[in-house]
């Protein structure tokens, strides 16, 4: 197996961080995330914008 190296947003890092499992590594949590996207583009429901890097609006509950 390959091992990229990858730079990621500190706000990135700290969602993957709060959003895996428990005993889910990180490497695992990114490969899951990137199948997952792979799977949308094959069915046409990913939609991109490679503009769209900045930290995500903050939505109130």
């Amino acid at each position: 197996m390959k091992r990229p190296s990858i730079s990621l947003p500190d706000w990135m890092v700290d969602q993957i961080e709060e959003r895996r499992e428990k005993g889910t590594n990180r490497s695992e949590y990114i490969r899951e995330s990137l199948e997952a996207r792979f799977d949308m583009e094959d069915n046409g429901d990913w939609e991109s914008n490679p503009a769209d890097v900045d930290e995500p609006e903050q939505v109130a509950d």
